[in-house]
């Protein structure tokens, strides 16, 4: 179980700072300047998205949602889940295109000097470049989800922007964090490959992200019993926590 007491001081930072925004905007909008009503709430929506899905995840609520067949079997999330993400991606993007737009031009009110003016633009820029690919592939690929199967592995990390489809034989290591740099202090299954990783955020999916981690090892090291995969059997496995073969 990691420590949560980094990530839950930055989240009540985002959050304070998304009340503030949507108050602003309500200010902004009073004194007759839409636009920048708008941006702010906009952004202020975009930051109390993000503070709800990791309030979520910390609260230890989440439950997967399940299926299986021919195809392998699937694990998403909450099916609320992805459509709150993409409503504060939309959100950020549409905040962040309008204010590069017509805050060159005078015509947002919000005019912040400086080094902040330069912090501004460069987190509206790094909003569009990310937020953009990422709502393409979640109406590409729908929910999130881990995908196992007889041949391999498929995940789809909606809220990062991770889509990785792999064989069993290409996975090096089955990870807690990633294997370089520091962690995010989230619950993740890293799948280390030869010439990359793909991490899948866990803790939105299940609250026990130790077993769903030590499911995908015991079939990474079981192929023998991989055709549990497209039957119920594999489920019943994650549920029983049964990680050793009998």
């Amino acid at each position: 179980m990691k420590s949560h007491v980094r990530l839950i001081v930055a989240i009540l930072c985002v959050a304070v700072l998304s009340v503030f925004l949507v108050g602003w905007s309500v200010t902004w909008l009073a004194r007759g300047s839409y636009l920048t009503a708008v941006i702010m709430l906009g952004a202020g929506i975009m930051c109390s998205t993000a503070t709800f899905q990791v309030g979520y995840a910390l609260s230890g609520a989440a439950r997967p949602r399940t299926e299986y067949g021919a195809a392998g079997t699937v694990i998403r999330p909450a099916k609320w889940l992805d459509p709150v993400s993409i409503v504060g991606f939309i959100c950020g993007v549409l905040a962040a295109g309008l204010y590069l737009v017509f805050a060159p031009q005078g015509m947002v009110d919000y005019v912040p000097r400086g080094t902040l003016r330069v912090g501004v633009i460069s987190l509206c820029v790094f909003i569009l470049t990310f937020g953009i690919p990422v709502l393409y592939r979640m109406f590409q690929h729908g929910d999130s989800h881990l995908r196992l199967h007889p041949d391999g592995f498929e995940i789809w990390n909606g809220h990062w922007g991770i889509f990785k489809r792999g064989e069993w034989d290409e996975i090096q290591q089955i990870l807690d964090r990633p294997a370089r740099g520091r962690s995010i202090g989230r619950e993740m299954i890293v799948f280390k490959l030869p010439k990359s990783s793909a991490m899948l955020v866990t803790d939105t999916i299940t609250d026990n992200s130790d077993a769903l981690r030590e499911w995908v090892r015991f079939y990474w090291h079981h192929p023998e019993c991989r055709g549990e995969l497209v039957d119920g059997r594999a489920l019943q496995r994650l549920h029983d926590e049964r990680f050793a073969t009998e």
